[in-house]
């Protein structure tokens, strides 16, 4: 599925499934995930900010561990990804922003207790899992990442906004897929209008072509 529109400010998400990892050889099939997530990120970079066919992004991070796309004309861009069981997302845009993908799973008692309310933790699979994801992805839209704990998070299913219980993290709007295997959530900045459509990719990016552009 493709769905292409020119706006501003601009968001580019893509998802994909590594059901060819036996094909990248020498990588257990985690690591082979976590590559082709982060080669997707760089075929994302390169799609949707160079003009044409041309390339040049690398995926670098900071010190934080926070990634970034870096090109030699076009300076840095904000991009995100992530990655679960099989299945990886990617996004960019010239807004700071944070995705997060969780294959539907169960979660241990330590984790619910971490990450959810005492409410919470009375959902099913897939409800936590969004929840999840929602609460990741506010996180990464602010350079952070795990440990944190993740049911101080506050979600407000009517608004779509996000926040930290302290307010010390500015507050975020998200958006959220399902699909049979996964739930993915994105965060981006409250003060931009809903208003706006993301570009959404969704595909398998073959293995491993990109793999040098990473470092």
């Amino acid at each position: 599925m493709v769905i292409e529109l020119s706006v501003t400010p601009r968001i580019v998400i893509a998802l994909g499934g590594a059901h060819r990892c036996a094909a990248v050889r020498g990588l257990r099939p985690l690591s082979a995930v976590k590559n082709l997530a982060r080669a997707q990120a760089v075929a994302l970079l390169n799609r949707t900010w160079c003009q044409g066919h041309a390339t040049g992004f690398t995926l670098r991070h900071e010190a934080s561990g926070q990634p970034f796309g870096e090109h030699l004309l076009l300076g840095r861009r904000h991009v995100s990804l992530s990655h679960s069981l099989a299945w990886y997302a990617s996004a960019t845009g010239d807004i700071p922003l944070g995705i997060d993908l969780q294959h539907y799973r169960p979660f241990s008692g330590a984790a619910l207790r971490w990450a959810f309310s005492e409410a919470e933790q009375r959902l099913g699979h897939i409800q936590a899992c969004a929840v999840w994801a929602i609460r990741e992805a506010f996180l990464k839209s602010h350079g952070r990442g795990l440990p944190y704990e993740l049911r101080t998070i506050g979600i407000d299913w009517r608004t779509g906004l996000v926040s930290s219980a302290d307010g010390s993290l500015a507050s975020r709007r998200f958006w959220l897929w399902r699909s049979l295997d996964w739930t993915c959530a994105l965060c981006f900045p409250a003060e931009e209008s809903m208003s706006f459509r993301a570009n959404v990719t969704v595909f398998s990016l073959p293995a491993p072509s990109a793999f040098g552009a990473l470092s």
